[in-house]
């Protein structure tokens, strides 16, 4: 009884993720214009898989995922690993400066980075002596975002890596000195794999989220080249009134989510 009480929280939230699953996916076999419904089929699929700027969209997910998923975790443990064996003090105050943009408001942040990227006369411009539109085009749009969110939620995925490394038993990294091993042999060879479990589900979380992101762009108003799959399905479901589209949209974007946690856990294997 004890353990039905405790496994119930989860239960309900996943039924309601499960309800709304179900729901996505019989609105996308449908037209839906407000409260009108017509039954298509597949056609939404085949509408959205036969316009460019869909798959143009697709494509800039992937770009997102990227840089945002290697950005916090690969930034996140070399800042640990640089991090290690300097005194507590030291650390601490790295980690807890790290993690200042982690509570702060998300609006407050995305409002200071568009301060800096804004137009020609944005901070950023006046420090680089440039004179680029940052988030007009794609090219730089899509890591403008992606380094927002970056040092937005690094500070979490450092003192994660670092409580990580702090526990390996000294006497591991001792012998490995005793051997003549260097710090950067040490840290390739033993430390990353020693703690590589928890660096792969990092990079799992920070990829599910990087297919999440939505906020952040329709703060910062990029060009419409750089938005990704989640805007697109929220624009087309709350601006255009396309529902049917846009639960099509979102079943693709269930379905990437779920086929690249099954091949994490596969290449894991």
């Amino acid at each position: 009884m004890k353990r039905a009480i405790l496994l119930l929280p989860a239960m309900v939230f996943f039924s309601i993720f499960l309800v709304a699953i179900v729901v996505m996916g019989r609105l996308s076999l449908f037209e839906v214009r407000v409260s009108i419904m017509t039954f298509i089929g597949l056609q939404n699929f085949k509408d959205i898989f036969t316009d460019t700027l869909f798959l143009r969209k697709l494509s800039n997910t992937f770009f997102y995922v990227i840089l945002i998923a290697t950005g916090q975790t690969g930034g996140a443990l070399i800042i640990a690993l640089g991090i290690r064996n300097i005194s507590k003090a030291v650390r601490g105050a790295t980690m807890f400066i790290l993690y200042i943009p982690v509570f702060t408001s998300g609006v407050i942040i995305t409002s200071v980075w568009r301060w800096i990227y804004t137009g020609r006369d944005g901070l950023l411009n006046w420090i680089l002596g440039t004179d680029i539109v940052w988030l007009l085009y794609r090219y730089t749009a899509i890591p403008a975002i992606s380094s927002i969110l970056v040092l937005s939620n690094l500070g979490f995925y450092v003192i994660v890596f670092t409580v990580a490394l702090t526990s390996i038993d000294k006497e591991i990294t001792d012998a490995a000195e005793i051997d003549g091993a260097t710090q950067r042999q040490t840290r390739r060879y033993i430390l990353v794999p020693i703690i590589w479990p928890m660096v792969a589900l990092c990079i799992l979380i920070t990829s599910i989220g990087a297919f999440l992101v939505w906020n952040t762009i329709k703060m910062m108003e990029p060009a419409a080249a750089s938005h990704n799959l989640m805007y697109d399905m929220y624009a087309t479901a709350f601006t255009l009134g396309h529902y049917g589209e846009a639960s099509a949209k979102a079943v693709v974007l269930v379905v990437l989510i779920v086929i690249f946690t099954l091949a994490k856990r596969r290449i894991e294997r």
